[in-house]
């Protein structure tokens, strides 16, 4: 039975299947290769996280065929379940819901576009989450999005009628946040790897 007082990371991941993942770097890489170096970020970032202390790790994973291949990569390390939800929004949702309805009291999203990011930012969303002044933490990426959310209780309205894969993601995001009067706190920015420049 999960304790009442456990926070919990949850990585969202896709099978590196070619011609699926990362195909804003084709060209001039190929699906194949895409996909390669998609299979590279991800072991990275579970490789980060895999004794990252104070929390339980998570990966929702997607298609929901991919369970073997996940149990794979959690190597023991992490719980692995399937996203659900028809878009990335609704998908983010759903993980916060199923997590609180679990008894996890912190919840921490990430993509797998970053690789390089430490582990010491997502301790920091988990202490920025407890100190009880901040109501949702956001890792602003460069590209206008973000690269991490995290929450104490779900916030529906922060997951609906925004413009996933653009530049407006985080400011969106942030002016919802803020007609809600939700006090949010932002992380350093960290880059997202999703174009072929970005690899430069």
């Amino acid at each position: 039975m999960i304790s009442p007082a456990k926070d919990i990371l949850v990585v969202m991941a896709k099978a590196p299947v070619s011609g699926q993942v990362k195909t804003r770097l084709c060209p001039p890489l190929s699906p194949g290769q895409a996909a390669a170096i998609y299979d590279c970020f991800l072991k990275d970032r579970l490789r980060e996280m895999s004794d990252l202390a104070g929390c339980d790790r998570a990966i929702a994973y997607m298609p929901q065929t991919a369970m073997s291949r996940f149990e794979t990569y959690a190597n023991g390390s992490f719980d692995i379940f399937p996203q659900r939800g028809n878009d990335l929004g609704n998908r983010m949702h759903n993980i916060f819901v199923d997590r609180f309805r679990e008894g996890f009291v912190g919840v921490v999203i990430i993509g797998s576009d970053s690789p390089d990011l430490p582990k010491s930012i997502i301790t920091e969303s988990f202490q920025r989450l407890s100190c009880g002044k901040t109501e949702v933490v956001i890792g602003p990426a460069t590209d206008g999005g973000y690269y991490l959310v995290g929450m104490k209780r779900i916030y529906p309205e922060l997951f609906a009628d925004v413009p996933w894969s653009t530049d407006k993601v985080l400011t969106t995001t942030l002016e919802i946040a803020r007609s809600l009067g939700l006090r949010t706190d932002l992380l350093p920015e960290w880059s997202d790897i999703d174009t072929y420049h970005n690899l430069l």
